[in-house]
């Protein structure tokens, strides 16, 4: 067996006052940031994965994403989407979550400590695509 990723996808946006546009209504911007997701087991932990031919350790380091001007979820080398680590059998692990946080935030006129608060998400057991806007968002680890 090799091992299975899952796709997580989504878009980003701010309603903020209007500015010079015609019309009245507040203005509907992309939002840019940096996005890790940060599996939730210790630090340095390896995943000894014994499902797999041959069996062999798996280091779980954070995996760092951003969205891009167009409001979508990017890897840092542009592709769309993130490919993150599926939970199968293989890896030998009862639950996996990851959780989520942001930095970096930007969008058209900004507040200086603008923020988007952390969250966290159970990996799906298949390799699939899932939407940050249609997941179960669970309470994130503390500190984030």
């Amino acid at each position: 067996m090799a091992l299975q990723f899952f796709t997580v996808t989504g878009s980003l946006r701010a309603v903020t006052v209007d500015y010079v546009d015609a019309g009245v209504a507040p203005d509907v911007v992309n939002v840019t940031c940096t996005v890790d997701f940060i599996p939730r087991i210790p630090r340095g932990q390896v995943v000894w994965a014994s499902g797999l031919t041959p069996p062999q350790g798996i280091l779980l380091p954070t995996i760092r994403a951003r969205f891009d001007g167009d409001g979508t979820l990017h890897t840092i080398v542009g592709g769309t989407g993130v490919q993150l680590l599926a939970n199968t059998a293989d890896i030998d692990m009862d639950q996996l979550i990851y959780d989520v946080s942001f930095s970096n935030i930007n969008f058209a006129k900004a507040p200086d400590d603008a923020l988007i608060s952390a969250f966290a998400f159970e990996a799906p057991h298949t390799a699939t695509t899932i939407d940050l806007s249609q997941l179960e968002r669970l309470t994130p680890k503390a500190g984030l």
